[in-house]
């Protein structure tokens, strides 16, 4: 579910929706770390953070090349005039090798995410957490900053500043987040140092 409404939320217009959809990057690292929390061991937690990870990009995938996404996976009909975008091989490669980079980070950092969250789940230790809601934290800044000092236009990797009120409401938004998230692993930890 999270993958394909990401690519949804990515194809609405250049606002505050496809800012988050389409642009924010962090918010896919809870992905695995949530994977994580929810296994008993290690193993599985590792494993389970990066099929996670990958089922989330192959359904951001599958709803690019959806009828909701206007690709139609049958011929175009009889007499039908006008565009007719039909699912092909060579579309779902180009779709998949788009991804590359997230596929290839899903693999190296997933199991890494999902042994922090595993980790927490079982030590209840807030520096476990702590990276991945800074993560989500910072992004925003790290962005602003890269359009500030002109290094925001990488290839591959597009890490700049929105220009519209929405996006840019949308930045905003995901810094407080992080911040909240920052702010609840703080509580968790000081509520169970209380307990013991």
């Amino acid at each position: 579910m999270f993958g394909a409404t990401e690519e949804r939320l990515g194809s609405w217009g250049n606002g505050f929706a496809h800012q988050v959809g389409g642009q924010m990057s962090a918010l896919w690292l809870l992905v695995p770390f949530l994977a994580g929390v929810t296994q008993a061991r290690r193993t599985s937690a590792m494993t389970i953070a990066v099929v996670a990870s990958w089922v989330s990009l192959l359904a951001y995938v599958a709803m690019n090349l959806s009828p909701v996404a206007g690709v139609h996976w049958s011929s175009r009909p009889v007499g039908l005039y006008g565009t007719w975008n039909e699912v092909s091989m060579a579309m779902v490669s180009a779709a998949l090798l788009s991804q590359w980079p997230w596929f290839v980070g899903a693999t190296l950092l997933g199991p890494f995410l999902g042994w922090l969250g595993w980790r927490w789940r079982t030590e209840w230790r807030w520096l476990l957490a702590l990276p991945v809601a800074l993560m989500i934290a910072v992004e925003p800044a790290g962005r602003w900053l890269a359009s500030s000092i002109g290094v925001n236009d990488v290839p591959w990797f597009p890490f700049s500043w929105p220009s519209t009120s929405g996006g840019q409401a949308a930045e905003i938004s995901e810094a407080l987040t992080g911040l909240s998230l920052v702010v609840i692993v703080f509580v968790i930890h000081s509520r169970k140092r209380r307990v013991h």
